[in-house]
């Protein structure tokens, strides 16, 4: 039977662990990370270890101080242990709530935390065939907050966005903030290709702070690319040559077109994902 780690507890996947007073459930009061293992390995775990600390900071958390990277990777492997001992490649999603009690305003802030784990065949990153499809998402706007780029648990925008790329047979859409400026697509991160130069939103304009994207950005750096960090519009992307985008289960993907905006050419996904890969097998 599936295992899930509960604050240090393996049990069964369908323990009954939760009640109503739950602060994930009742507020979304609750962090998470989705962090890949390739062939037992763990490349990027200090990256979401690090965002996931600045979010319990952000939310007021009482940090414990055993909560270190070291930590949470044993916790995983712990976990991972219970699965067949071939299958060393996962998807895992680490989630922190505050313990219940209170109403909006908490009795305590201690965090708990909970991994599950997905098996995955593949054990490094691979590029879509074919470029994506993907569309403009107006209806909710993102709120230029420093909340906007940590993983909560309140992801409404992004369930109604999905929603929204359904209806719509797209692949995936952007989002735009509250003024009416790209931030990122429900899925991912967004880079665009213009005249040899890469610009990305900052994290001021509402996106996650994604850890694939900061991967990205150190590499492109890495490769001698200039790398821009600044507001988007429409018009950018009209203008643009290339765009792909990024997060820390799928890495790199590519897009085709943006329906009633412009087709777009593959450029640097190539070279980007092989040097993620390569990262992977260190």
């Amino acid at each position: 039977m599936k295992k899930v780690n509960h604050n240090g507890t393996i049990i069964p996947e369908n323990a009954a662990i939760f009640t109503s007073q739950n602060r994930a459930f009742r507020y979304g009061d609750a962090l998470f990370e989705s962090i890949r293992m390739f062939d037992g390995r763990l490349p990027f775990l200090p990256y979401h270890y690090e965002r996931l600390l600045k979010g319990m900071e952000v939310l007021g958390y009482d940090i414990p101080a055993h909560y270190e990277v070291s930590f949470f990777e044993n916790q995983i492997r712990r976990l991972i242990e219970t699965t067949e001992k071939n299958d060393q490649n996962h998807r895992i999603r680490l989630s922190i709530y505050r313990a219940n009690g209170g109403l909006y305003t908490p009795e305590n802030d201690t965090p708990i935390f909970i991994i599950e784990h997905k098996k995955t065949t593949d054990n490094q990153f691979f590029i879509n065939k074919n470029g994506l499809k993907i569309g403009l998402y107006n209806t909710i706007k993102l709120p230029l907050s420093p909340l906007s780029n940590l993983k909560t648990s309140n992801a409404l925008p992004y369930i109604l966005a999905a929603r929204f790329c359904k209806k719509n047979q797209l692949d995936d859409c952007i989002i735009f903030n509250q003024a009416d400026r790209i931030a990122e697509t429900y899925k991912a991160n967004i880079f665009l290709i213009k005249n040899n130069k890469i610009y990305t939103p900052p994290l001021t304009e509402g996106c996650i702070e994604g850890v694939m994207r900061r991967v990205i950005i150190e590499l492109l750096l890495e490769m001698k690319n200039e790398v821009i960090e600044t507001t988007l519009s429409l018009q950018d992307l009209r203008e643009g040559q290339g765009i792909f985008i990024s997060n820390a289960t799928r890495g790199v993907q590519w897009v085709a077109e943006i329906k009633d905006v412009k087709n777009y050419e593959k450029l640097l996904v190539n070279e980007i994902t092989e040097r993620i890969n390569t990262l992977i097998r260190k």
